[in-house]
């Protein structure tokens, strides 16, 4: 009911005479929706003022009425779509039908009948000449022809059904008929199914004839181009899937997909199929036969498991439609059209094999395996179109063709797209005219712009300017003697809206108050009238209202098999959104298009700025009246703990939860890294304790039943400091630390009483890398190019898998936790003022020099290795504690010369603060207690780019030292 009555009032200014009881339901709900409405205040009578205020904004009566700034503000009046340059590039027989009778496209609630009072003849001639107007403004073609491609009909008819425009615009076939390849035709006005499920959808008008479907695919790609105020938002398709909607939603053009009998068309282009092929991996279907089009020389195998894996329709031949670097081929169908009779010499330039046929007769052999090759062949032609073949695959490597010709009077050149073409079906808006702009009646339709007020709405980029002087502002209109626009016969000025006599009561009762326009929304009000007008209840269900149908709610699905019931398909409900998520992150949502749920198929619309750059702080103070998130800090000791229950030696959170690039054990449930960006740490707390209460339907159990933990072990079970350390842990978490039982390997180095050392290439540790596992499970990789520990991790040591077969290339990351990044560039400088900057030049440049490393009894390595006239040693030795090792790094320096200002950088960071305890702490992840011989200090230098940790090397006798603990 409830969602019924939210697409009723979504549908208000485009569908006819129906839902006016649901309007005014709602009217009354979007008045009191600060507070909670129960439902059984549905059978009330509630007052219609805002359901006026609703029909004032939509109609967008401002643009002519003026308003001050206070009502403006509470209004959020809908802006007109704009036209010419800046709009969709419409059909003139499209324009032409619209003026005529706006209600006859089925989108004539906001488009008033201006025209009404014209008739005959005059009639005729005022829209003719607006429609002469409005084409001159355009800079895109509205006649563009496409070539209608089955594969991109099909996608886009999936698109459509799945990624949430089914939500507004109701489905136009059901699942059953989703599941066929029988298209169905489209329905005129195209108003979905709207009888089939609660409430009713907007319809599109005739798509078919309004625009082309390259005019419609710009629109679907960035609908707030030409509608700025939000009502189609951006759903983020790319280029390819705004053409494959666009092309579903004007199969109305491909005349013949619906009708056998319909010619086929000399359509620009090739048709294009797209092959796959290799060993097992795709079964044998019966597309055996796609292996007599290819060169010689493919693969036996790749003979039984051909597999066609796409087509459409090409401007030219290229290599560029392949959709993998491998096993890939295409063939290029069409016809090659000569315009004078000769000797052509045809040529292709490939990597891997192709032909080249024209007519029936194969004129360049270009097979086999090999890099790219040019080969040509001659053949003579009479003028005329003739049958044109290119084969080609790719067996592996890059992949590389083009054809190209030579003929009378034609030097070698590609061949030129013009020359390309098929039969096929073109797609172009229906009942062409044979139109051409006349521009006087432009001009003449330029001054009806103005007059009619079509130019109070409409943008259209000219420098025409409407006027509001025979309009009264919208404060006086209540005392105006005619009714206007509001009159069920209104004068031939005023504009004809379609408009029953409940919404015409609705609107005088607001016009009868000017006062009541003059007082702000509260907050809450403004948040339910946002979400009312773009129609997210259509999608989310907020206190009690909105949320998909019973039976819309089948058209939400995920983009794989995820076991993860409603939760894994359908949109989050927002009640309490604002005490859940953090500002920052509902702005990311709202405009940059932030998710973390990318199983789920519908996607998020995008509304600009404009229309909701105010809700995350709306919601904030609506949801969250609290003054601050509180901000306790966690010890880096707590977080070591809530690392460890996260993994699946604790709660094991990650049999669910993916974990940045880890997929989760099993169900992949919202990615842990992202929860301290996204949540409040209240929130947080309290939906740990009680999961449930805040998301009903939840699968997620609870581990602190009646608050108290099931893990007595860490912390003795004290419920507030483990849910503590857990988001501790998650304010740090990110790819280098992941929890117990998340990574495995396949070769793995074990150190087991004595340290080992692995040389190769470590990632994140350079070419020269030197890996050394302890058996403590601490692990280090020393960077023998620059001279520096450049990682530190937990766990594991490495997976020798990588580097033990085939060619052993690539890098191979640490196989643990924990992964740290120490410092980049030189580790040691001379710095006579401490606010020099710290040098970039390592290795010999930077006057270092390595010289190996020796070994103690436990294997474990001390690095040897120069700066300038100092020798240092570099020895480390992994202590084992009842979490995670720590490291007692010693450096020992040595020199016969006199040296002085020499410093070491141990850290770098965004944060380094230094503890009561002298200990020094970098961005919640590391800390370091120093001890040294001296006098002097370590310092902490900030930098625009964040903070340094500079250590001093004082000389005693030619010695110095820095003996470090390293707990991260």
């Amino acid at each position: 009911m409830l969602f019924s009555i939210r697409r009723r009032f979504r549908s208000l200014c485009f569908v006819g005479a129906r839902g006016v009881t649901a309007l005014i339901v709602l009217a009354g709900l979007q008045q009191g929706m600060a507070q909670v409405t129960p439902v059984s205040s549905l059978g009330r009578s509630l007052p219609t003022a805002h359901l006026g205020e609703t029909l004032i904004a939509e109609l967008n009566c401002v643009a002519c009425h003026s308003a001050n700034s206070v009502a403006s503000e509470r209004l959020q009046s809908k802006q007109a779509p704009h036209l010419g340059a800046k709009g969709v590039p419409l059909s003139p027989q499209f324009i032409r039908s619209y003026l005529n009778d706006p209600h006859s496209q089925g989108q004539g609630r906001t488009m008033p009948d201006v025209l009404h009072g014209l008739a005959g003849s005059e009639k005729e001639a005022v829209v003719d000449s607006l429609v002469h107007y409005i084409v001159s403004q355009q800079t895109e073609d509205y006649a563009a022809t496409s070539g209608m491609d089955e594969f991109k009909l099909e996608k886009g008819r999936q698109l459509f059904h799945s990624v949430g425009c089914v939500a507004c615009h109701a489905p136009q076939e059901t699942l059953a008929e989703l599941a066929t390849p029988t298209i169905k035709a489209p329905e005129f006005p195209l108003a979905g199914l709207g009888n089939r499920f609660s409430g009713e959808s907007v319809p599109f008008g005739n798509l078919a004839q309004k625009t082309s479907v390259e005019g419609l695919a710009g629109f679907l790609e960035n609908p707030l181009a030409s509608r700025p105020s939000g009502r189609m938002p951006s759903l983020g398709l790319s280029s390819a899937e705004a053409h494959a909607i666009a092309m579903y939603l004007a199969r109305g053009q491909a005349t013949g997909l619906f009708d056998p009998n319909q010619p086929l068309e000399k359509t620009p282009g090739l048709r294009y199929t797209y092959i796959e092929f290799g060993g097992d991996e795709y079964p044998t279907d019966g597309n055996e036969d796609f292996a007599d089009h290819f060169p010689g020389n493919l693969p036996d195998n790749a003979r039984g498991s051909l597999r066609v894996a796409g087509s459409g329709v090409a401007e030219n031949v290229t290599h560029e439609l392949l959709k993998r670097p491998q096993q890939a081929g295409l063939i290029f169908k069409g016809s090659i059209s000569i315009t004078v009779a000769g000797e052509y010499t045809f040529y292709t330039k490939s990597d891997d094999g192709s032909r080249l046929y024209v007519g029936s007769e194969l004129v360049v052999r270009n097979g086999g395996d090999h890099g790219p090759v040019e080969k040509s062949g001659k053949i003579r032609l009479s003028v005329g179109d003739h049958p044109f073949i290119v084969t080609f695959y790719n067996a592996g490597g890059g992949g590389e063709l083009t054809a190209l010709f030579e003929g009378p009077g034609i030097p070698k050149q590609l061949i030129p797209a013009e020359r390309f073409s098929y039969l096929g079906q073109l797609m172009k808006p229906l009942g062409d005219e044979g139109f051409a702009v006349d521009l006087e009646k432009a001009r003449i339709g330029r001054r009806h712009f103005v007059s009619y007020g079509c130019v109070q709405c409409h943008d259209i980029g000219d420098s025409v300017k409407g006027t509001s002087e025979y309009a009264a502002s919208l404060a006086t209109l209540a005392s105006t003697k005619t009714e206007g626009c509001l009159s069920s016969v209104p004068s031939s000025r005023a504009s004809r809206f379609f408009l029953r006599e409940t919404e015409r009561v609705a609107i005088r009762k607001v016009l009868d108050d000017p006062q009541g326009l003059a007082v702000a929304h509260s907050d809450g009000v403004k948040v339910s009238q946002t979400l009312n007008q773009l129609n997210c209840y259509a999608c989310h269900e907020r206190e009690g209202f909105g949320g998909p149908s019973i039976a819309g709610s089948a058209f939400f699905g995920t983009t794989a098999e995820v076991d993860l019931g409603d939760e894994g398909r359908l949109p989050p409900h927002l009640n309490g959104v604002g005490a859940k998520l953090r500002p920052e992150w509902i702005e990311k949502v709202l405009l940059e298009g932030g998710a973390v749920r990318p199983y789920m198929a519908t996607r998020m619309p995008q509304f600009g700025v404009a229309n909701v750059g105010h809700l995350p702080e709306l919601l904030n103070r609506v949801d969250d009246p609290r003054p601050d998130d509180p901000t306790t800090e966690v010890s880096l000791m707590d977080t070591k703990y809530g690392r460890r229950l996260l993994g699946i030696k604790g709660m094991a959170c990650v049999t669910c939860h993916t974990y940045g690039p880890y997929p989760s054990l099993g169900v992949p449930a919202i990615d842990l890294t992202q929860m301290s960006h996204r949540l409040k740490r209240s929130w947080f707390r309290d939906y740990l304790i009680h999961p449930a209460s805040l998301r009903p339907g939840t699968r997620m159990p609870s581990f602190f039943p009646e608050g108290k933990s099931v893990n007595e072990e860490i912390f003795e079970g004290d419920t507030e400091r483990q849910i503590q350390a857990l988001w501790g842990f998650l304010e740090i978490a990110d790819a280098t630390n992941p929890p117990d039982g998340l990574v495995q390997g396949t070769k793995e180095i074990v150190a087991s009483d004595e340290a080992v050392i692995y040389r190769n290439f470590i990632a994140g540790s350079g070419p020269r890398s030197i890996g050394v596992g302890y058996p403590e499970k601490g692990n280090l990789s020393f960077d023998a190019s620059t001279m520096r520990v450049a990682m530190i991790w937990h766990g594991p040591f490495i997976d020798a898998a990588r580097h033990s077969s085939g060619r052993g290339q690539g890098f191979e990351p640490p196989l643990g936790h924990n992964k740290l990044m120490l410092p980049e560039g030189p580790p040691l400088a001379i710095l006579p003022d401490r606010d020099i900057k710290w040098p970039e030049a390592v290795g010999k440049a930077g006057g270092y020099q390595f010289r190996g490393y020796r070994l103690d009894e436990k294997r474990r390595p001390t690095f040897l290795y120069s700066f300038r006239n100092i020798e240092v040693e570099d020895y480390s030795v992994a202590v084992d504690t009842e979490l995670d090792a720590t490291f007692h790094r010693q450096l020992r320096f040595r020199s016969k010369a006199r040296v002085v200002d020499v410093w070491m950088r141990l850290a770098v960071g965004d944060r380094i603060s230094r503890k009561n305890n002298g200990a020094f702490t970098v961005d919640g992840k590391l800390q370091l207690s120093i001890d040294l011989p001296g006098k002097m200090k370590p310092i902490i230098r900030e930098k625009e780019t964040g903070s340094e940790l500079l250590v001093p090397v004082e000389f005693v006798n030619g010695e110095g030292r820095i003996d470090v603990d390293i707990v991260w």
